[in-house]
């Protein structure tokens, strides 16, 4: 009923999540990260009940909502090509911070005593880690020298279908493994 009671107040719904709740009449605001799992379903676990939400609450949103926030220029044409009726109500606002104007002095709570390549994020295939993975390999191959100097950390959740990253991990880290 929240929908319907705010109805008289004409407020403007700002919807981080791209998904305009059902009911919703007045103007809104949604924000698109990406839609690669319109794109490539594969790279997804089996949604079950989230392909309503796929299927059709994204796309009615996109459809209905009054502005759309991509979060990057790929993105936004991401969504021009899949919903045409977006173009001309789409503009792209980078995520991030301001560049802080005063020098913080760094603390060490990472407990490693080497450089590192840090990915934060949830281990899934979308995120093209296996390329990542093989390309810090080839770095190390081309450099051999930063074997026993810097490391490539996957930080994160596992997600779905998580094996061939796995498995690209551990045969890299084995075939570095000797050197120290």
């Amino acid at each position: 009923f929240l929908p319907t009671i705010l109805r008289f107040f004409s407020p403007v719904l700002f919807c981080p999540s791209g998904q305009v709740p059902f009911g919703w009449w007045g103007k809104s605001v949604i924000t698109i990260h990406d839609l690669s799992i319109l794109e490539h379903p594969e790279w997804f676990a089996d949604l079950g009940p989230q392909d309503f939400s796929t299927q059709v609450i994204v796309p009615r949103s996109i459809e209905k909502t009054d502005a759309i926030l991509a979060v990057s220029e790929a993105t936004q044409s991401q969504v021009e090509r899949l919903f045409p009726k977006s173009v001309g109500k789409t503009s792209v606002i980078y995520e991030g911070i301001k560049k802080m104007s005063q020098t913080v002095e760094p603390t060490k709570t990472f407990p490693y005593d080497r450089e590192y390549v840090l990915y934060l994020g949830t281990l899934e295939p979308r995120k093209n880690l296996v390329t990542a993975i093989e390309a810090f390999d080839l770095f190390l191959i081309n450099h051999p020298e930063q074997a026993n100097q810097i490391r490539f950390i996957l930080a994160g959740r596992f997600g779905w279908k998580t094996a061939p990253i796995e498995e690209a991990a551990n045969h890299v880290n084995a075939k570095w493994q000797s050197v120290e």
